[in-house]
C-alpha cells in the first residue's frame, strides 16, 4: 500500500481503481496491482484486482531488493513506466519512483544525443592528437634533411638576421668548421637571391 497519494488520483478515481469521490485518495484505498493491460485504453482486465500480481517495482521492493527497470514495465494503471525503487529494512517500507515512459523520450534522445557528441569530440580529439603526431615525426624527418647541404653536415645554428640564418657545419672530408648562411624560404624572390649572392662574393 502507498504511504503518501498519487499523482493520478484523478485518473484512478476514473478508471475505478479507487472509489469516485473526493474523499478517497490512493494511500487509503490503492494496493499496487499490476492489471496486465493499459487502461487508460479502455482494455479489460483478464483478472479480478484481487487476483493481479503486484507491479514489478512493488515485488523487486518487498523482496527485500534495489534496482530499477528503464527498459518498461506496467503500473497499476497498466501504463509502461520505468522505476527505481530501494527496501529500507530498518524502517520496513521502501521507496521508489515511476516515471512514464512516453514522458522519459525526450530525455531518453537529449541523453543519447550528449553520448554521440561526447564520441565524435573523443573521435576528434584523437585524430588531431594522431595528424599532429604524424606532422612532427614528418617535421623530424624534413629536419633530418635539412641538417646536410652537400658535403656539409649542420651541427647548430650560430646566428639569425633579417635574410637568413647561419649554422655551424663540418665538410665530410675538410676538418676546420664552416659557417653556412641559409636565406629564409618566405624571402625567396630574384631580388632577394640576387642580394644573397653579392654578400656572399663579397665575403669570399
Amino acid at each position: 500500500m502507498l504511504l503518501y497519494d498519487s499523482p493520478y488520483d484523478p485518473q484512478l478515481r476514473q478508471l475505478g481503481l479507487i472509489p469516485n469521490n473526493q474523499d478517497s485518495y490512493s494511500a487509503k484505498y490503492l494496493t499496487l496491482r499490476d492489471p496486465g493491460v493499459d487502461l487508460t485504453r479502455g482494455r479489460v482486465p483478464a483478472e479480478k484486482f484481487e487476483s493481479r500480481p503486484l507491479t514489478k517495482m512493488v515485488r523487486m521492493a518487498v523482496g527485500g531488493g534495489a534496482g530499477f527497470d528503464v527498459e518498461g514495465y506496467r503500473d497499476v494503471r497498466g501504463v509502461s513506466v520505468a522505476g527505481a525503487w530501494r527496501w529500507l529494512n530498518d524502517y520496513g517500507f521502501g521507496i521508489g519512483i515511476e516515471v512514464e515512459q512516453n514522458a522519459m523520450e525526450p530525455a531518453m534522445w537529449l541523453a543519447r544525443l550528449q553520448s554521440w557528441t561526447i564520441f565524435a569530440l573523443l573521435g576528434t580529439s584523437v585524430g588531431v592528437v594522431g595528424y599532429s603526431m604524424f606532422a612532427i615525426r614528418k617535421l623530424q624527418s624534413q629536419m633530418d634533411t635539412i641538417k646536410r647541404i652537400g658535403p656539409y653536415k649542420l651541427e647548430a645554428m650560430i646566428g639569425e638576421g633579417g635574410m637568413g640564418q647561419v649554422f655551424l657545419a663540418s665538410h665530410d672530408l675538410l676538418k676546420p668548421p664552416t659557417a653556412i648562411k641559409l636565406l629564409r624560404p618566405e624571402l625567396m624572390n630574384s631580388t632577394t637571391i640576387a642580394r644573397f649572392q653579392r654578400e656572399a662574393e663579397l665575403a669570399a
